[in-house]
């Protein structure tokens, strides 16, 4: 199959690319004009994508099967500019689902995110609840899931639309801006610090899935032998939820099993109090697919640990 991967310079489109072609699939790398080009890139075919051109957004399309979207503007560039995030999260997807519609792709993958649904997720979240997040990186990503989802309405192409939760593991390359995700932050705050500080009192509960897992689900959705998979929205996550001082326990125990030292773990805020509902990301409707989840936290930090050790540190 060939598969046009979109953000292959990101941290998840990075991720789905190695993965995806690793399991057979033909990848082409969907990136803008004049994108640096960086080691684990070299490996992959590129396609030059100028946004702005439509022309060029529907020559990317060309012979392609399957488009996996998975660039956008990160919740940090969305607050600080919102048109921007607005244009290229909501415009430019409804572009793209444009051009593989009309050069006759058969399947599009749109990687979305579970913050469309709060700013702080908390109770039970199913693919039913209502996405009443006001944040720009919310809002944005919910524009580009309505193009998705009105080109599988109006029958034009299979559309998948994958609500992750907080994806976590090490980038394909030094070049992704990744470390502001807390269990990245935490892992290189162990490898470079010795030690980890939450800023919070860690009782607070995220769903956290290993960005393997991810691209296992969408590998498995890939799959020409499974037409029987109903096209929609996706809850993509873990089996339950998570404390950060959870965590953060996790880790220290990673780094004591495999570099033999166990950081301390310093929080700021001593209140006991958690004013949060216990989090329960449903991912039912995944399960009703036939995927079987292979959740494995301790591989995914393992590898980010020493990734964090070859790039920041040597311990």
């Amino acid at each position: 199959m060939r598969v046009l991967i979109t953000g292959g310079n990101g941290f998840i489109g990075g991720r789905l690319a190695d993965y995806m072609q690793k399991a057979g699939h033909n990848v082409l790398l969907g990136v803008r004009p004049n994108t640096f080009s960086n080691k684990s890139t070299t490996l992959f075919e590129k396609v030059t994508i100028d946004w702005l051109d439509e022309k060029s957004i529907e020559q990317s399309c060309n012979n392609i099967d399957q488009v996996i979207h998975a660039a956008g503007v990160n919740a940090k560039n969305s607050i600080e500019d919102p048109s921007s995030a607005l244009w290229f999260n909501g415009v430019a997807t409804s572009a793209l689902v444009k051009a593989a519609v009309k050069k006759k792709v058969k399947q599009f993958i749109y990687c979305s995110t579970a913050h469309v649904y709060s700013s702080r997720l908390s109770g039970t979240i199913t693919e039913e609840t209502c996405p009443k997040n006001l944040h720009p990186y919310a809002t944005t990503h919910l524009a580009g899931e309505n193009a998705v989802l009105w080109a599988n309405y109006k029958a034009e192409m299979k559309a998948f639309v994958f609500r992750i939760s907080n994806a976590f593991g090490y980038p394909s390359h030094e070049g992704v801006n990744c470390w502001m995700l807390v269990v990245q932050d935490l892992c290189r705050q162990a490898i470079e610090n010795q030690k980890m500080v939450l800023r919070s009192n860690g009782l607070e509960q995220r769903n956290f899935i290993p960005v393997t897992e991810v691209c296992r689900v969408i590998d498995f959705f890939s799959d020409p032998l499974s037409p029987g998979l109903l096209p929609g929205i996706y809850n993509l996550g873990s089996d339950r939820s998570r404390t950060l001082k959870e965590i953060a326990i996790l880790i220290a125990q990673r780094c004591r099993d495999i570099f033999g030292f166990e950081p301390p773990i310093k929080i700021l805020d001593k209140s006991t109090i958690n004013s949060e509902m216990d989090l329960h990301f449903s991912t039912h409707k995944l399960n009703e697919s036939g995927f079987v989840f292979s959740v494995d936290f301790n591989n995914e930090i393992d590898e980010l640990l020493r990734y964090c050790q070859k790039v920041f540190k040597i311990v």
